[in-house]
Order: structure tokens, then sequence, then C-alpha cells
């Protein structure tokens, strides 16, 4: 059945509808489409409506819409920054919906100045936590579709350290967190990277510093310190070059 909203398409694409049955499309030209090819042609419209659909659904999504997905969902997150009025930079990751929110509720509550260098001495400048959650944009994606951004990027690209540096927010001068988690912010970026590959990391015997790090597959496990959820990734990364 050819809907309204694809026959408007039709229009807009400069193809003429003469019949649905048999299926016959034509241009003012000389491109003629009966049957499969017609087919094709309105395969690829419905292809295309949907994707715009897609793409206004997580345009229009924001911070509020995290508390309905699932904690340990995976997103990609990209951050788009400005230098100086001078040109525009854009960064991306993948993480969880987990780590996201509390990323978002740290920058919320960062009242400070944030700045840092990147590349020979170029300098980023926020004028505190909110103005650097506002550059920051989601959507939802599939653990496979966050493999593979791990496979092609390491999970991330870009080079201003726009993501380096919101996981350092709030650590000391020694790196460390605020508090006493278990887990510090640069444990939570490799797990949430582990994560998006099918891994589980929980704490094992917290005393000891041990973790259980278990794959979904079922039959790839260890129990060992918290250091080595950062040397199982380095592996990985190696192993897939």
């Amino acid at each position: 059945m050819i809907t309204k909203e694809i026959k408007e398409r039709l229009e807009e694409w400069d193809y003429t509808l003469d019949s649905e049955n048999p299926l016959k499309i034509t241009t003012e030209g000389e491109e003629v489409m009966v049957g499969l090819t017609a087919e094709a042609t309105i395969h690829e419209i419905k292809e295309c409506i949907e994707y715009e659909k897609r793409e206004e659904k997580m345009e229009n999504l924001d911070f509020s819409d995290l508390d309905n997905l699932e904690p340990h969902s995976m997103l990609l997150v990209k951050a788009d920054v400005n230098y100086a009025d001078e040109f525009d930079m854009s960064e991306f990751t993948t993480m969880t919906v987990e780590d996201f929110k509390e990323i978002a509720e740290n920058l919320k509550n960062h009242d400070e100045e944030i700045e840092w260098y990147f590349g020979t001495n170029e300098e980023l400048w926020f004028e505190n936590g909110a103005s650097l959650l506002s550059s920051l944009e989601f959507r939802p994606i599939s653990k496979e579709e966050a493999s593979v951004i791990y496979d092609l990027f390491d999970g991330s690209f870009g080079q201003a350290g726009v993501f380096e540096n919101i996981y350092e927010l709030g650590c000391d001068e020694e790196g460390e967190d605020d508090g006493d988690e278990f887990f510090c912010k640069q444990d939570k970026m490799a797990i949430s990277k582990l994560e998006s590959l099918g891994w589980t990391v929980e704490i094992y015997k917290e005393e000891d510093y041990l973790v259980k790090i278990t794959h979904e597959n079922g039959k790839d496990y260890a129990i060992s310190h918290s250091g080595f959820i950062h040397e199982l990734l380095e592996f990985i990364n190696k192993k897939k070059k």
C-alpha cells in the first residue's frame, strides 16, 4: 500500500506514481520503474522516512529520558565544543546509561570554571559544569554498535580531551576520587568500554580489592585485582588490531 507520506516523498523526489497495480513510477525525463524496480524505489523512500523519524526522535531526547533506559544499555555520547569562536570540534565516546547519568549529575553540581589545553597551545574553557554538559548529546545504541565503534576507534574519537577531563572532575591532585568509592573514574571508563564488549565487572571482595569479570559467553571470566580491568581492556585492544 502506498501511503500518503510515501506519495508526498515521491513528489519531493520528482517521481510520478502512474499506477499501484501494476506498480509504475516515472519521472519527467525518461526514467521508468515498473514492478520490482518500482518496489525498490518505494523501499528506499520508506527507509529514508524511517531514518528521519529515528533521527528526529534522537534529537528530541533530553536528560530526563535517561530514566527510561536500562542502566547497563549503551549510549553514544557526542561533545560539540567551540574554540574561541574560531572553529568547532566534535568528540564522541561510548558508555553505559548508568555512567552517563553519573557524569551528568557531577557536571550539574560542578560550579567552578573548567579549562584545559589541547593540541599545541589551544585552550577550552567553560563557565561551569552545566555549561560543559550543554555541549553533550546522546543517543541509545546496541551493544553490537558499541562493539563496532570500539573496534574502529577504541570506543572513542577526538583529540580535544573533553571526556578525559570530564572523568577527571572530582578527583584530587593524585587522581583519586573523592569519598570511598571502590572504582575511580578511570576504572569506570574502562568498565564502560568492557561492558560494550559483553563483559560484566562487579566487586568480588572489597577488602582485598578483588573484582569478578565475566563475559556474556559464560566461559571467560576472572577474579583478580581491580587493576586487571585495565590490563584486560588493553589486551583486548591489542588483540583486535
